[in-house]
């Protein structure tokens, strides 16, 4: 895990900026331009005000809670209208022990996000300083079935099959919550953080 901590982890939130206020409600738009707020400290800086995170390794963690796209992204821009609130889920996050899940189709989703609209130094970030904290699991051929199946028996334009997938995972590995702004989850019976409201 190199020089990365929880700590760090913390760092990524707000720091870039895409100038738009509704990015993770749309996120998979991939056209409008993004720019990177070059004036805030680099990520690597320690802060003082962080030193209550004591770091952990992600098999020492209990519980476990989805990272969807939506919640990541709006951490990441400061700029997004959700931002405020995923940010104070995301500190509480990295503050407990709770195992940080996503499917290989989210992280897919969320560097081509990152990337186009915030520039490869959230890519940079995403990698350095949070996926050392997330189990990423690959999805497979069967699971991609099930998303593929969900996606299909649902016969709607607003679902994805990264979130059907995300669906799947949930129920294979018994994670009952998810870190996302996406209303879908709360509609498949899942416990939405932040809470909805």
């Amino acid at each position: 895990m190199g020089t990365a901590t929880r700590m760090s982890a913390l760092e990524v939130s707000g720091r870039f900026h895409s100038g738009l206020s509704d990015v993770a409600s749309r996120h998979d738009d991939y056209l409008d331009e993004a720019y990177l707020d070059e004036a805030r400290l680099p990520l690597t800086e320690f802060r003082a005000d962080r030193a209550g995170i004591r770091p952990r390794s992600p098999g020492a963690m209990s519980g476990g809670v989805f990272l969807d796209t939506s919640g990541l992204y709006a951490v990441f821009d400061g700029d997004d209208a959700g931002h405020p609130t995923a940010a104070r889920v995301w500190d509480e996050l990295l503050r407990s022990d709770v195992a940080l899940h996503m499917s290989s189709y989210v992280l897919v989703e969320l560097t081509a996000l990152l990337q186009r609209r915030l520039g490869v130094q959230a890519v940079d970030a995403l990698a350095t300083y949070v996926l050392p904290w997330v189990h990423v699991s690959w999805v497979d051929e069967s699971l991609h079935a099930q998303a593929l199946a969900g996606l299909l028996a649902a016969g709607r334009r607003d679902l994805t099959l990264v979130d059907c997938a995300g669906f799947a995972l949930m129920r294979k590995l018994g994670l009952r919550r998810a870190f996302t702004l996406d209303g879908h989850f709360a509609e498949q019976g899942f416990t939405v953080l932040p809470a909805a409201g």
